[in-house]
């Protein structure tokens, strides 16, 4: 399974290190892949994760989809 997400707030290659190592760390989570330009994130997981706790891993980062 797989989620795509616009990511809003990043601005350099620390934001998308940091959105990236927020989203590996919840359980569920197989892989990451974060782009600053487009701001987005795919997060494929083992079986579907509410989209708030995917949220609550990033911070500040606002994830839009």
């Amino acid at each position: 399974m797989e989620k795509q997400f616009e990511v809003q707030g990043m601005t350099c290659n620390g934001c998308v290190a940091s959105v990236k190592f927020a989203l590996e760390s919840v359980e569920g989570v197989e892989a990451v892949e974060v782009t600053l330009n487009p701001g987005q994130a795919v997060v494929k997981m083992k079986e579907p994760i509410d989209t708030a706790v995917l949220q609550d891993a990033v911070g500040h980062y606002r994830l839009v989809g």
